[in-house]
Order: C-alpha cells, then sequence, then structure tokens
C-alpha cells in the first residue's frame, strides 16, 4: 500500500511514516489546503489592519502636534519663535488625515490664531523697542 500524498510505501499503518499523512484521507488535501490558505488570509488580513491603524495614527499625532504648536505660539513670549511655532503648526494641520475632522480644524483654527497673535507681537516688538512678557514684565 501506498501513501496517496507523498507516495511513500505504508505498511498497514494508519499513518504515512513519512509526511505523517492518515491512510485513506484523500479529501484531507484539500481541507488543510484550505486551512492553510485560510491562515494566511487571516495573517494578512491582521497584518493589513495594523497598517491600516499605523498610518491612521499618524496623522492624528500631526494634528495634535500642529495644535499644540497653535496654543505655543500664542503663548510663547519670544519674537519670530512665535511665528515659526505657528507656521509649523499650519503645516501640521494642513497636512494631517482629513478623516479626523473636528482635531484638524480645531489645529489648524488654534495655530492661524496663533500665528496672527505671533506676527502682531512680534511688530509690536520691533516697533516700539521694548519688549514685555505678558504686558507687563519688560526685558531691557
Amino acid at each position: 500500500m501506498f501513501c496517496t500524498k507523498c507516495g511513500h510505501n505504508i505498511n498497514d499503518d494508519k499513518f504515512c511514516s513519512t509526511c505523517g499523512f492518515g491512510v485513506g484521507q484523500d479529501n484531507n488535501v484539500d481541507t488543510q489546503d484550505n486551512f492553510n490558505a485560510a491562515f494566511v488570509a487571516s495573517t494578512s488580513t491582521a497584518t493589513a489592519a495594523q497598517q491600516s491603524t499605523t498610518e491612521t495614527s499618524q496623522p492624528a499625532t500631526k494634528a495634535v502636534i500642529g495644535l499644540i504648536l497653535g496654543f505655543l505660539a500664542m503663548t510663547v513670549p519670544v519674537p519670530i519663535l512665535d511665528i515659526i511655532l505657528g507656521v509649523v503648526g499650519i503645516i501640521l494641520a494642513v497636512t494631517s488625515d482629513k478623516r479626523i475632522g473636528g482635531l484638524r480644524t480645531a489645529a489648524l483654527v488654534v495655530a492661524i490664531i496663533g500665528t496672527v497673535i505671533a506676527i502682531f507681537y512680534t511688530i509690536t516688538v520691533f516697533a516700539t523697542g521694548e519688549w514685555t512678557i505678558f504686558g507687563f514684565i519688560e526685558i531691557d
């Protein structure tokens, strides 16, 4: 008697000693192949889901960083640095994923407002020659 899977000679055993295939189980080849295909498909799906999660979290991170930089542009009393922070915040908000919606919009609005405040602050500092922090601490 010969194994139907690998062709090795079988001595009245229930399983082939070479490949381990059961004697008289021709239909199990398809079942095993279907199992392997299902395993590969599930592994591919899990990998795709992991990549999808990574791709969506990065744009959300960009929007959050843009929001933070917008707030810093409003609060850090250093001319020119304020403007740089605001512009970088705007760039990050614009390049973030459109699917995040409200967070992206909030980051963009805060970064724009922060940049406008920073521009006015910088103009005031250079026009008056007085650099004040929060309007009451003067730096000579």
